[in-house]
């Protein structure tokens, strides 16, 4: 008796795990499209040189549902010596001056209001000069030594 009493409580305890486990699986179906967080995504350039305005661009993210979204940027890591700041951080292309050479990599989460996405990132590598010294020609005066009101 005691056999059949123990082999009944174990159909019961599967019949109830299998159950719950597929009411779980209903609820999550049911309320996958509402939990799905938006998509971060970041269209910068790969390459910049020293002093240029580098723009960032986070038009391209988005919300599965369609609801609005709210941008969050920042720096996970900017070259020894840089300054560099984003001009807004919150808006959807902000943008920032390449002030030394050396990697810049920004960071980008985007928020529904009602969870955030997964936060992604993207290299900038800032050269100085463009790899080359600038070509400085040199200055002459003509006439060579001019004389006052004389025009040069």
């Amino acid at each position: 008796m005691q056999n059949q009493s123990h082999a009944g409580s174990t159909r019961t305890g599967w019949l109830y795990r299998a159950a719950t486990a597929l009411l779980a699986l209903a609820v999550l179906a049911g309320c996958s499209d509402e939990l799905q967080p938006p998509v971060a995504v970041i269209d910068a350039p790969a390459t910049a040189f020293v002093g240029d305005v580098v723009e960032l661009d986070g038009s391209n993210s988005y919300d599965p549902g369609g609801a609005s979204i709210a941008f969050a940027w920042g720096f996970l890591g900017i070259p020894p010596g840089s300054q560099a700041t984003l001009n807004n951080p919150a808006l959807i292309n902000p943008s920032f001056t390449a002030d030394v050479a050396g990697t810049y990599t920004v960071i980008l989460v985007v928020d529904n209001g009602e969870v955030p996405s997964v936060a992604v990132s993207a290299d900038i590598v800032v050269q100085a000069c463009g790899g080359q010294r600038p070509l400085v020609a040199s200055i002459a005066a003509d006439p060579a030594t001019p004389g006052v009101g004389e025009t040069v």
